[in-house]
């Protein structure tokens, strides 16, 4: 698919083999997030080196939905709520914030629909 920019611009593959990407959302400690509708996951992109493509990709919610929206709301500077929406519901987990990935794993999940139950890593 040949993409043209403006002169002085140009564009880089930043990650890969991502799928159905939907929706990218940075978490509030830096890790940018991906929704995967098909995969039924969301995935931490990993820029550690800060260059131009990713290093590391981390699955930090599985067996989902369909998720598409991805949302955060912070308690306080150390723990937020991650929200994603998914075909049938919304899920909300607390993930700690943490200083190398920026995210840590959920810890909890407030979704009490049992027979549809996801898992948050």
């Amino acid at each position: 698919l040949p993409l043209s920019v403006p002169e002085g611009f140009k564009i880089e593959i930043f990650a890969k083999d991502l799928g159905d990407a939907r929706v990218l959302a940075f978490d509030p400690g830096g890790a940018l997030l991906v929704s995967q509708p098909d995969a039924g996951k969301i995935t931490a992109v990993m820029n550690k080196d800060s260059d131009t493509e990713a290093e590391e990709y981390i699955t930090v919610a599985d067996n989902l939905n369909g998720p598409h929206g991805i949302t955060f709301r912070c308690i306080d500077t150390d723990q937020c709520l991650l929200y994603v929406a998914e075909k049938n519901k919304i899920n909300s987990s607390l993930i700690a914030l943490g200083k190398d990935l920026g995210l840590d794993v959920p810890i909890t999940s407030t979704s009490s629909d049992e027979d549809n139950k996801s898992d948050l890593i």
